[in-house]
């Protein structure tokens, strides 16, 4: 009886948090050989996965790669994720592999039911079969983005008070300066003058909700959000080219 009731725990687990979850393809099937454009993804997520950017060791084999590994740093802000694959239709292993689009959003799901191995802040996942067993989850942490900067040159600030210049920032940049209160706003600036505003789910791994621009900005800032990755991608539209 008490393994029954280990198992349901262990499924349950998952289970909980199945909405939150993201799974590297199951497979990718490469239907032209020596073309890495023609192979497309079988089940999983591919659209968090830079597909555009596969990486393949020797010639591309006509067939079926099967998931080999799944890779990702573990509790660090700074987070990287990605997918490898093997084929051996033609006698020799040929791999084949991509990374996550957007690092310090995504990183390895630990969970006793899980096949993830952790080793300080690196981990991977042999699937064994069983895509499934390498789940990824979002980090608690939102990202403001400007394409093209070296360094952040926007500021943010919480209850009248300013955070420091950076790109990513986590709980624990948050959490006291939003206080008791689940959601919480954020005012963007650049120097003095006010982007936009937008909110935070501090009890859903601080994602971002109601972003209002300023209408006065928009000739000179372009604000998009990002769902997938909880980013805002910020364009100077005077800067120049």
């Amino acid at each position: 009886m008490k393994k029954y009731i280990f198992l349901a725990g262990m499924l349950l687990s998952l289970n909980i948090h199945a909405a939150d979850l993201v799974y590297c393809p199951e497979a990718m099937e490469c239907s032209k050989k020596d073309d890495i454009s023609s192979c497309k993804p079988i089940r999983g997520n591919p659209e968090y996965f830079d597909l555009d950017w596969m990486r393949a060791e020797g010639k591309i084999n006509k067939g079926v790669y099967k998931l080999e590994d799944v890779y990702s740093t573990y509790e660090k802000l700074n987070s990287d994720f990605g997918c490898s694959y093997k084929n051996n239709d033609s006698g020799y292993t040929k791999s084949l592999s991509f990374a996550g689009k957007t690092n310090a959003s995504y990183e390895a799901f630990y969970d006793k039911a899980t096949n993830w191995y952790i080793s300080g802040y690196h981990a991977h996942c042999p699937p064994y079969n069983d895509y499934k067993k390498c789940p990824l989850t979002a980090i608690s942490a939102f990202i403001l983005d400007e394409p093209g900067v070296e360094y952040p040159r926007f500021n943010i600030s919480i209850n009248e008070v300013e955070l420091v210049n950076k790109s990513i920032y986590s709980e624990d940049d948050v959490l006291n300066l939003c206080g008791k209160d689940p959601i919480c706003k954020v005012h963007l600036y650049r120097s003095r003058l006010k982007i936009a505003e937008f909110k935070i789910d501090i009890k859903n791994k601080l994602k971002i909700t109601d972003v209002i621009q300023v209408p006065e900005t928009k000739n000179l800032i372009k604000i998009e959000k990002d769902e997938l990755f909880n980013v805002i991608h910020i364009y100077d539209l005077q800067a120049k080219k």
